[in-house]
């Protein structure tokens, strides 16, 4: 069952990832859109797509972090990198 349940687990990592790099190819195009003018077919897709992409970023980096030490420690050495830079 252990085995199994890792490879599900890998799955699930890897479509997460998948969306990820969506979610960042998504977001460069809305941006490109605000810099050069595009097909007005292409812009009307990137206003529709731009406001939930970033949202969805977040959320999905949030699922895949998984702190290597612990919760408590991980959040004690970030808490020390944003105070002593």
């Amino acid at each position: 069952m252990g085995s199994q349940w890792l490879i599900l687990r890998s799955l699930v990592q890897a479509g997460l990832e998948v969306v990820k790099v969506a979610a960042i190819i998504l977001m460069v195009f809305g941006h490109i859109d605000y810099i050069v003018d595009l097909k007005p077919e292409f812009s009307a897709i990137c206003r529709y797509v731009f406001p939930f992409n970033m949202p969805l970023f977040l959320i999905v980096s949030g699922f895949l972090f998984w702190p290597l030490r612990g919760p408590k420690l991980s959040l004690r050495k970030t808490l020390y990198r944003i105070v002593y830079p």
